[in-house]
């Protein structure tokens, strides 16, 4: 690909140590205004358009931006068949997204007064929606009528699907670790995890559901589908650590939800008069009234 549609390395690196270090001392400013950011405008000012070799790209574009295009595809009639890559990591796209606006705020003047935090705001809070983990529903699962028997086996089987696939290997600890000692290879270690908690969140959906319970079973498979998402997060620390910033601002309250999840269940079990032996799968939800 050609050097004037490619994001270097360096640039790209810039741009996420700014948006990085920006969003990690905003996090919680940013929980609380859901308002997304304003982009301010600077006053119009007269704008070049020559373009002196002709390829699209207007002369004043290209010394400023030392030939980095990012939108631009090329027409079908042009010498060569390459076209720009829309990059697939929230890093990169964060990236996109920070010089487009940097480069659009240019060329109508001199750039405002904290215009670059507020161009980072904005960026961040559009990345915090760039990927996220799924969202299930009804539709996902297959609810049946209540009753003594179904319930408590549903308690059974949910917490069966879920123990069957563990481990006693804690996933932040080893992101942790790994990024402390600078590692890269042990994030590796995060792989056969990630694949139980795949395991156990499908083995789980596939529960039938009495209609008591509906509710909290979804609200269960978005608790697991958020764990499985976040430690995928801390396992592509080096390919898209914007994405493990923001999955990991994100950790505790996935956590939380997952607690919740339990004690949900465990209080439709009580109301239900459903009690488990110490060696049945059930009583994990029990041990959380």
């Amino acid at each position: 690909m050609r050097e004037h549609i490619r994001i270097g390395a360096v640039v790209l690196f810039a741009v996420l140590v700014i948006a990085g270090s920006f969003y990690a001392r905003n996090q919680r400013i940013a929980a609380v205004n859901h308002t997304e950011p304003v982009l301010p405008v600077s006053e119009r000012a007269y704008i070049e358009t020559a373009d002196t070799n002709n390829d699209g790209v207007t002369d004043w574009r290209e010394a400023f931006a030392g030939r980095i295009q990012t939108e631009r595809v090329f027409r079908p009639d042009e010498v060569g068949t390459e076209t720009y890559e829309v990059p697939n990591t929230v890093t990169g796209q964060i990236a996109q997204e920070v010089f487009q606006n940097y480069i659009q705020a240019k060329g109508t003047g001199e750039l405002p007064a904290g215009f670059e935090e507020q161009v980072l705001a904005a960026t961040v809070h559009k990345a915090q929606n760039l990927q996220q983990p799924k969202a299930y529903s009804a539709a996902d699962i297959r609810v049946i009528e209540s009753s003594p028997a179904a319930i408590r086996a549903y308690g059974n089987n949910v917490a069966e699907a879920m123990l069957n696939n563990t481990t006693q290997d804690v996933p932040v600890q080893i992101f942790m670790d790994a990024v402390k000692n600078n590692r890269t290879a042990d994030l590796a270690k995060l792989d056969d995890i990630i694949t139980l908690q795949k395991e156990a969140l499908e083995a789980v959906r596939l529960v039938p559901v009495p209609r008591a319970l509906e509710k909290q079973h979804i609200i269960l498979l978005d608790a697991l589908s958020k764990i499985a998402f976040d430690t995928e997060a801390m396992r592509n620390m080096y390919t898209d650590p914007m994405l493990t910033l923001i999955r990991m601002g994100e950790f505790e309250k996935t956590l939380t939800h997952e607690l919740f999840a339990y004690k949900s269940i465990a209080e439709v079990l009580i109301a239900h008069n459903i009690t488990y032996s110490k060696d049945e799968f059930g009583s994990f939800f029990i041990s959380f009234e």
